[in-house]
């Protein structure tokens, strides 16, 4: 099986949801069919060593002809923009699981970020949108779920006081027992809950200053966290029930220390940043 090949060019609320004995109503979660979000997660790493790696998640968006992986910019880059400091032994080589479309086998493909990484200009977390962006080569070659369907102009338009928060990272990965384990990595659920109302701006600056960059969304059960630091750069969606469907809500790109919420990137602060540096 070819493994290799070049693609890209060189606080918390507790909700009211309704739970018996510790397990929510079946036909509850049955509605709104999360496992149908799974498609739209990939794994994206960087070989550390012969047994470890960053690990973070990616997705794509299509926009006319062409084909855009998105993940947080931290994952590929190694800069911490909530710290402003670079990370060190960061790899400039990453690499994404794909399917290939001629044989279907899942590959890991080549993103060679050195380039990027020499023009990115540091920022902090709270002025700039913490997202990665790459136009893919050839994505004719493969099989991809793009989310471009599940995007809607206003968000906050079609949300209620609080909404259910679904997604797939790859969350907690970071040994494997040799290169081609990686291509058997799952993703694992993200089943959150948005802690205020979409618009409202969370305050979670050292300076106190209101963030309109992110909203913060809460694991459902503390006891069953399934928040990590390979979930930076997956897509969240809110299930509507006014549209009685998902729609795109935004990027994950940080969790606090003790993993009890996931800071996201707002769709519309990430709308813009996307359609200003797609190119």
């Amino acid at each position: 099986m070819k493994l290799l090949r070049s693609v890209l060019p060189t606080l918390i609320l507790i909700s009211s949801f309704r739970i018996t004995s510790g397990q929510e109503n079946k036909d509850l979660l049955e509605k709104y069919g999360y496992d149908s979000l799974r498609k739209y997660s990939y794994l994206i790493c960087g070989i550390i060593n012969d047994h470890s790696a960053n690990i973070g998640t990616g997705f794509f968006i299509r926009s006319d002809t062409n084909v855009y992986l998105v993940s947080a910019a931290h994952v590929v880059t190694g800069w911490n923009a909530m710290k402003e400091k670079w990370d060190k032994n960061y790899p400039d080589r990453f690499f994404i699981k794909l399917p290939d479309r001629a044989t279907g086998d899942d590959i890991l493909c080549a993103i060679n970020v050195k380039a990027y990484k020499k023009k990115m200009v540091p920022f902090s977390v709270w002025d700039k949108p913490d997202i990665f962006i790459y136009k893919v080569k050839n994505p004719s070659s493969y099989i991809i779920n793009s989310i471009e369907n599940l995007i809607v102009d206003t968000v906050g338009n079609y949300l209620d006081e609080m909404n259910r928060v679904f997604g797939y990272g790859f969350a907690s990965y970071a040994h494997f027992s040799d290169f081609h384990s990686l291509l058997v990595l799952s993703p694992t659920l993200i089943d959150a809950h948005t802690v205020m109302k979409y618009e409202a701006m969370p305050d979670v600056r050292e300076d106190n200053l209101p963030d309109s960059m992110h909203f913060i969304i809460a694991p459902v059960y503390s006891w069953k966290n399934n928040f990590g630091k390979g979930a930076s750069g997956a897509p969240v969606f809110i299930y509507s029930d006014k549209l009685g469907r998902f729609i795109f809500g935004g990027v994950v790109i940080a969790i606090n220390n003790k993993g009890m919420f996931d800071i996201v990137v707002r769709f519309e602060k990430f709308w813009e940043f996307f359609n200003a540096n797609r190119d």
